[in-house]
């Protein structure tokens, strides 16, 4: 859970750092390839919480740090 927080802020800091023309679509490719990367490694670590918390039948308790 912790590490799934962590990937949605990198996730989260590298699109605020991403020029317009990337964000739009206008523009591919360098930053938006590092962007892409940090969001499918995030949504792979979200379907792996999605099936613990699923097993576990409910949300753990995770310390923010």
């Amino acid at each position: 859970m912790r590490l799934h927080r962590q990937l949605v802020e990198k996730a989260d800091q590298l699109f605020l750092v991403l020029p317009d023309e990337y964000k739009t679509g206008t523009a591919t490719g360098g930053e938006q390839l590092e962007y892409l990367e940090a969001m499918i490694e995030m949504h792979a670590q979200m379907s792996a919480v999605n099936a613990l918390v699923g097993v576990l039948g409910y949300i753990p308790k995770v310390s923010v740090n």
